[in-house]
């Protein structure tokens, strides 16, 4: 009698455990909340690392499903493989998926184009920095009914053990608040760095750099982000330099978080004026590595010209002062060009481009040291800009520069005094 009763027993408290791990698996990590319209949001599935993998199926689809969904049986077609999400940083992000339910796909916004769907925001409770993240599309649930999104943040409060996620809309309205256990907590504040010299030495010239700038009538950025501004000087022999810039720059704080920010550039009195926005948390220090570069009157030896036919089938490789350039067409009829020498002291900069009927306006586009993609569907006709895809056997004269960036590593301790909360 004993034997079936154990048996018994290891049966039921094996169903029990199972189904005690499928509801633990399955379970949002943080509250549902209710959002306008009657829809109710949370946190299903929190991670923080250089690749986060989020599966969607049931516990017996993400343990069982990929093994036997090979078998034929009739008995088993309901056992599907699970779908799988993967999110990759060679640093290290954090990732939310949020879960939707009885949402209305017509009237929701988070359906809407990407700068006009709701904030993402976290908030550190000890300072009031503001933490954008990046949403990305929504998309179908297995189970038929609710909708996921995935939101990516490299930077975030990492000395909170619990995470508090705002969503707010385009006027900054609270729409819900939720609360997750952060997975990238840091127990132990990391050292802070010294700041480094206001003035260095770059090849032949002096940078300088001033105060980091936090305007508070300034107008907000993307995701309703303040800006911050930075200043420095570029000189020669004493003389002013306003044909370089700084370009790329990435910021890390002590924690390890890590923003890589868009500049736009103005000059004021000698200084050039860094427009920064989703910059990292002022209460810390802020390494910064970025480029000093030309941005205008390139000498003739750096720039270079070349002709390219659209369509372009596959790519072709462009000879220009000894360097190789890969030319190719992406996204149907932007131009992408590749520098294959990869140097972190040499950059390629897009000049121009036109074709029989003109010079091109610069289109849309993104670009880093050795890359840019440009669209070239716009053209100016009087004070009128006109958008229009190529013809095909378009033949288009590109100009691009190759020439001089000095890699440049400095430390800013911003100091700004800590915010009160909103």
């Amino acid at each position: 009698m004993r034997k079936p009763f154990a048996k018994t027993a290891g049966i039921i408290f094996g169903t029990v455990l199972l189904a005690a791990g499928s509801w633990y698996s399955l379970r949002p990590v943080s509250e549902s909340r209710r959002l306008p319209g009657g829809s109710g949001v949370s946190v299903e599935w929190v991670a923080y690392g250089r690749t986060n993998v989020f599966v969607d199926g049931n516990l017996l689809e993400r343990t069982f499903g990929s093994l036997l969904q090979k078998f034929k049986g009739q008995g088993l077609a309901f056992l599907k493989a699970p779908t799988r999400k993967v999110f990759s940083d060679p640093e290290g992000k954090l990732m939310f998926r949020l879960r939707f339910e009885n949402v209305d796909r017509q009237s929701s916004p988070f359906f809407l184009q990407p700068h006009k769907r709701p904030r993402i925001i976290v908030s550190d409770a000890s300072t009031a920095h503001r933490y954008l993240g990046h949403i990305w599309d929504a998309e179908k649930s297995r189970n038929g009914r609710d909708w996921h999104a995935y939101v990516s943040m490299t930077a975030f409060p990492r000395a909170q053990k619990y995470l508090k996620v705002d969503i707010e809309d385009e006027q900054g309205e609270l729409l819900a608040r939720l609360s997750v256990k952060n997975p990238g907590y840091v127990r132990r504040a990391p050292i802070t760095p010294a700041a480094s010299p206001t003035q260095i030495s770059v090849g032949d010239m002096d940078v300088t750099f001033g105060s980091v700038e936090f305007p508070e009538k300034a107008p907000l950025g993307f995701g309703g982000m303040p800006p911050a501004v930075l200043n420095l000087k570029i000189s020669r022999g004493g003389l002013t330099v306003t044909n370089w810039r700084l370009a790329d720059a990435t910021f890390r704080d002590p924690y390890e978080n890590h923003q890589f920010t868009g500049t736009s550039k103005t000059l004021t009195n000698d200084w050039q004026r860094y427009r920064l926005y989703g910059f990292l948390d002022p209460a810390n220090a802020w390494k910064a590595q970025f480029g000093i570069t030309k941005d205008a009157d390139f000498s003739p030896d750096e720039l270079c010209t070349f002709d390219v036919k659209y369509p372009l089938v596959g790519q072709t490789i462009e000879v220009c002062h000894g360097r190789r350039l890969q030319v190719a067409f992406v996204n149907t009829d932007m131009l992408s060009v590749d520098l294959l020498d990869t140097n972190a002291n040499v950059r390629l900069t897009f000049i121009g481009a036109a074709d029989e009927q003109g010079k091109l306006e610069s289109g849309t586009g993104s670009w880093s040291q050795h890359r840019f993609w440009r669209a070239l569907d716009q053209r100016k006709i009087g004070d009128t800009i006109y958008v229009g895809s190529p013809k095909p056997g378009t033949v288009f004269r590109v100009t691009v520069a190759i020439h001089t960036n000095y890699a440049v590593e400095h430390i800013f301790v911003p100091g700004k005094a800590a915010q009160k909360s909103r």
